[in-house]
């Protein structure tokens, strides 16, 4: 195993930081002329295409069982669509710059959401991150 590059490691920050960033630059004004939901299926779909393509070039299979088909929706529906669609419908009244650092808050609703309602992780500073108790 070869040690990482700071400076590769750097540069790929870098890239991701202005591909994640410029998404909202670019929902900003994606919806001045389509409407959110039409503007949020066109990725999906754009994305699934994308995905699709991986798949076949690496000999993937889609699942077969409906039990995982149901999950993949519930997670599509959260993670992908709805939340999307939702930040596409507000970007029509706030600036992207906005949008985007209120995007970033996520994690720490989510921790704060996990630390007082569900308590399914102990939250001691012992643990791992990722891993669960």
């Amino acid at each position: 195993m070869t040690s990482p590059n700071p400076r590769m490691e750097l540069a790929l920050l870098a890239l991701l930081a202005l591909l994640w960033g410029s998404s909202y630059l670019f929902i900003k004004m994606a919806v001045t002329e389509i409407p959110p939901i039409t503007l949020i299926a066109l990725r999906v779909f754009g994305a699934a295409v994308f995905l699709i393509i991986v798949m076949r070039i690496r000999s993937e299979k889609l699942p077969r069982d409906s039990k995982t088909w149901r999950m993949l929706f519930l997670q599509a529906i959260f993670n992908s669509i709805g939340a999307w669609s939702v930040l596409a419908w507000g970007q029509q009244y706030v600036d992207s710059g906005l949008a985007s650092v209120l995007n970033s808050t996520s994690p720490i609703f989510v921790f704060l959401i996990t630390a007082t309602i569900t308590h399914h992780e102990t939250l001691d500073g012992r643990s791992k991150p990722g891993s669960f108790t």
